[in-house]
């Protein structure tokens, strides 16, 4: 019975480790699939929202800048229909007296 029994261990430890590298071999292909077609397309994602995201910090600064030069054209243009203004007003104020004069 000693060698059954010893023959009847050794197969067992062989099970085991011929189960266990088959489980090893099974965990290594499913990290590798999940590698390539889950973790790497989504690291390509990531690469190109930031790219994406930074484009679009630049353009926003472009048009914050923009609208920083509109606004002070549009404060030009006022001073500028305000004086324009005044000064028909004057023109208007002296018409009026020559006309009544």
């Amino acid at each position: 019975m000693g060698v059954l029994d010893s023959i009847s261990a050794a197969s067992m430890i062989i099970g085991i480790l011929v189960g266990g590298g088959s489980i090893l071999a099974g965990v290594f292909k499913t990290m590798t699939y999940v590698t390539q077609n889950i973790v790497a397309p989504m690291q390509i994602s990531i690469s190109q929202l930031s790219s994406v995201t930074k484009e679009l910090k630049v353009l926003l600064e472009q048009v914050r800048q923009d609208t920083r030069e509109q606004d002070r054209r549009i404060t030009i243009c006022e001073q500028s229909i305000k004086s324009a203004h005044h000064r028909l007003d004057t023109l208007e104020e002296r018409i009026d007296k020559i006309g009544q004069g």
